[in-house]
C-alpha cells in the first residue's frame, strides 16, 4: 500500500514538472512567427544566421510576396536581396504596393514606408530620383525651435550686426557678454552671453563685422514649455574672420511632414534624412530638429540615428548608455520591440568594431526561435540586415568600395582629414559608413563614459535609461539628462525568474526516488534518532499507559477502581502469564518465532554497532 501511494505522488510531482516546463517555454515563445510548413532537418545543420535565412525566405514564399506590408516588403528585400530570383519577386510586390514608384504605400504615402522602400531599392541599384523628389515635397520649417547668435573674441571688440531692414551695434565685452543697442531681429539672451534671433527673422542672413578677430556661431534648442528649460545644442558649424573682416549666419532647419499635414513628424524625419543620406544628401538642415526634440522622442532611439548621420561622439556615447545590461535595446515598455529597437541600434555600428555590437548580436542569438526566425518576417528581415547582411545581386554593374580595396568611412571630413580622396563612384552597403576613401581609416569610438549630467545618477552605482525594466527599482533621488530615469540594479533575471521553480521540482523527485530506493536504511536512521532523543527514566514498577484487563483480555477496571480511572504501576503477575511485549523463550511451549523484517533490523544494528566500534 505504502509503495502505491508513493508511486502515486512520484507520479503527480513528474506531471506538475511537465505543465510548468510546458508553461515556461510558451512564455518564452510569445510573438512567435508561423512557422508551419518549414522544414526544421533542412536548417538543423546551418549556422545560426544561415536558418534564419532559411527561415525567413520560407516564410515569405508561403506568406505570398504581395500579401507582405511594403514594411516587410522593403525589409525583405534588404534582407533576401543575394536571390535574384526573390530580388525579383520582391522588387514587383514593392512596386505594386506603391503610388506610382514614388511613395509607399500607395493610399496614404508614409514617410517611414517611403524611406524604407527608397533604401531598399538603392540596395539593389534601382532609381530613386522621383522618390527623393517627393521627400523634397515634404519639408517645412519647424517651429518649435529657438535659435541664438554666438559672438566670441579674445579681447572687448565693437561688431556690427546686419540684416534685412536693420542692424544691430553691440560690444562684446572681457567676460564674453554681449551689450548694445535694440534691434528688429536681434535681442539678449542667455543671461547677456548669446543673442536670441526673432522668429520673423529666420530667413534672413545675418551678417557680422568685429574690430578683432572673432568667431561666430548658431545655438538652438527647443522651445520651453511648461516652465521647463530644454538643453542647449551648438551647431557643429562655426565661422571665424579676421578684426574687420566679416562672417555669415542664417538659421537653417527642416523637417518633413506627413502628406496632407501641416507639422513635422518626428519618425517620418528621422527615416527620410537616413534615406537621403543614403544617397550621399546633404542632411544638415534636419539634424537641429531631430536632435532638440531627441529627448522627447527616445521611444524611436534618435541617438542611433543621429549617430549614423553625423558621427559625433555624444551621440554613440547616448546611443551606448541606453542598451539594456543583458545586449538588447528597448526603447518602450513593449517587450516585443527588442529584436526591432537592437536591429535599428546595429545599423548604427555596422562597420565598427564595437564591443556592445557583439554583445547585442550575442543576445539576438540567444532568443532565436528553433526554427531560424525571430517574431515575424519585420524583425527577421531587420535582424539580418543589420546583424549579418549580405551583399545583392545586382542586374546591372556597380563598383563595391571594399571590394575594389577602398574603405568605407562616416563622413568626407573623416577621409580628408587621414589624406584620403574621397571615391564618388563607389558603393558601400552600410548605412552609417557611406563614403568611399583611399585609405584606411581606423574611426575610434569613445569609451562610453556618461557625461557631467550623468554623474548623480551613475557616480551613485546606477544607470541612465529611457525606461526601467520591470526587474529594475526607479531611483527617483538620483537625477539623468534629459527625460531618462535612474535605475536600480536589477533584482532577478528573466532566466532566473522563470526555471528555479523546475529546479526545485527536480530536487523534490531526486529526494523521494532516494527515498524510497533506500527506504529500509530511512526506517533504520528514524528508529535510532527515535532513540535517541526519546530517552527519559521509566520506573521500574511503572510502566503508562498501561491498563489493566480483565477476563478475555478486555479492559477492566480493578476492584475499588471507579469507572474510568487509569490503573497506576504494573498489574499483577499470573503463573504463566507473560508481561504484555514479552515473547516466550526459546524452548518453551508456544515459542512465537520473530518475523523476517526483525531479524534484518537487527543484523542491521548489529552491524552498525560493530562499525562504530571500529
Amino acid at each position: 500500500m505504502k509503495k502505491s501511494v508513493l508511486f502515486v505522488v512520484l507520479l503527480v510531482i513528474i506531471s506538475l514538472l511537465v505543465q510548468t516546463s510546458f508553461v515556461f517555454a510558451q512564455n518564452d515563445s510569445d510573438d512567435t512567427t508561423d512557422t508551419s510548413g518549414v522544414s526544421q532537418d533542412a536548417v538543423a545543420d546551418l549556422s545560426d544566421f544561415e536558418k534564419a535565412y532559411a527561415c525567413l525566405e520560407d516564410i515569405v514564399q508561403q506568406r505570398g510576396y504581395d500579401s507582405l506590408t511594403p514594411e516587410e516588403q522593403a525589409l525583405a528585400l534588404l534582407a533576401l536581396g543575394y536571390d535574384s530570383g526573390i530580388q525579383g519577386e520582391l522588387r514587383s510586390a514593392l512596386a505594386d504596393s506603391s503610388y506610382n514608384n514614388i511613395c509607399w504605400p500607395s493610399d496614404s504615402c508614409r514617410l517611414k514606408d517611403t524611406a524604407l522602400a527608397m533604401i531598399a531599392l538603392e540596395h539593389i541599384n534601382q532609381p530613386t530620383n522621383t522618390i527623393e523628389n517627393w521627400f523634397l515635397e515634404q519639408t517645412t520649417e519647424p517651429d518649435d525651435l529657438a535659435w541664438y547668435l554666438q559672438i566670441d573674441t579674445d579681447q572687448e571688440s565693437d561688431c556690427t550686426i546686419s540684416y534685412e531692414g536693420g542692424s544691430k551695434q553691440v560690444t562684446v565685452q572681457d567676460d564674453k557678454k554681449i551689450t548694445g543697442a535694440g534691434g528688429s531681429c536681434l535681442s539678449s539672451a542667455y543671461n547677456g552671453f548669446w543673442l536670441e534671433v526673432d522668429e520673423d527673422c529666420y530667413d534672413n542672413t545675418l551678417e557680422i563685422s568685429c574690430d578683432q578677430a572673432f568667431v561666430t556661431s548658431l545655438t538652438y534648442r527647443k522651445k520651453s514649455g511648461s516652465g521647463v528649460d530644454a538643453p542647449y545644442y551648438i551647431s557643429a558649424i562655426t565661422h571665424s574672420a579676421p578684426a574687420e573682416g566679416k562672417t555669415q549666419e542664417k538659421v537653417n532647419a527642416l523637417c518633413f511632414k506627413e502628406k496632407n499635414q501641416d507639422t513635422c513628424s518626428y519618425e517620418g524625419t528621422l527615416w527620410a534624412a537616413l534615406a537621403l543620406r543614403r544617397l550621399g544628401k546633404d542632411t544638415s538642415a534636419y539634424i537641429p530638429y531631430l536632435a532638440a526634440l531627441a529627448p522627447n522622442n527616445e521611444r524611436y532611439l534618435p541617438s542611433a540615428f543621429l549617430y549614423m548621420l553625423t558621427g559625433y561622439d555624444e551621440h554613440f556615447v547616448s546611443l551606448i548608455n541606453q542598451q539594456k545590461s543583458e545586449g538588447y535595446w528597448q526603447t518602450t515598455s513593449d517587450q516585443s520591440r527588442r529584436q526591432y529597437d537592437t536591429s535599428i541600434a546595429l545599423l548604427a555600428l555596422q562597420g565598427r568594431s564595437a564591443e556592445q555590437a557583439e554583445t547585442a548580436i550575442d543576445y539576438l542569438l540567444e532568443t532565436q526561435q528553433g526554427s531560424g526566425c525571430w517574431n515575424n518576417v519585420r524583425d527577421t528581415s531587420f535582424v539580418l540586415y543589420s546583424a549579418s547582411p549580405k551583399n545583392p545581386a545586382l542586374s546591372s554593374a556597380r563598383t563595391d568600395c571594399e571590394d575594389s580595396g577602398y574603405y568605407c568611412v562616416s563622413s568626407e571630413q573623416t577621409c580628408e582629414d587621414a589624406i584620403g580622396t574621397i571615391q564618388s563612384n563607389y558603393y558601400c552597403s552600410s548605412l552609417g559608413q557611406t563614403i568611399c576613401c583611399t585609405v584606411y581609416v581606423e574611426e575610434e569610438l569613445p569609451d562610453a563614459e556618461p557625461s557631467d549630467d550623468y554623474n548623480t545618477c551613475q557616480e551613485a552605482g546606477y544607470y541612465c535609461k529611457s525606461f526601467c525594466s520591470d526587474s529594475e527599482e526607479i531611483k527617483s533621488a538620483y537625477s539623468c539628462s534629459g527625460i531618462e530615469d535612474c535605475c536600480g540594479p536589477e533584482t532577478t533575471t528573466t532566466s532566473g525568474r522563470s526555471y528555479w521553480r523546475v529546479w526545485l521540482l527536480v530536487l523534490l523527485i531526486i529526494l523521494l526516488i532516494l527515498a524510497i530506493i533506500f527506504r529500509n536504511q530511512v526506517k533504520i536512521w528514524v528508529f535510532r534518532t527515535k532513540n535517541k532523543f526519546k530517552k527519559r527514566p521509566v520506573s521500574p514498577h511503572t510502566r503508562p499507559g498501561i491498563q489493566f484487563r480483565g477476563p478475555a483480555g478486555r479492559p477492566g477496571p480493578r476492584p475499588g477502581m471507579r469507572p474510568g480511572m487509569r490503573m497506576q504501576g504494573r498489574p499483577p503477575m499470573r503463573p504463566g502469564m507473560r508481561r504484555p511485549g514479552m515473547r516466550p523463550g526459546p524452548g518453551r511451549p508456544g515459542q512465537h518465532r520473530p518475523f523476517p523484517k526483525e531479524n534484518a533490523l537487527q543484523d542491521t544494528l548489529r552491524k552498525l554497532r560493530d562499525m562504530g566500534k571500529k
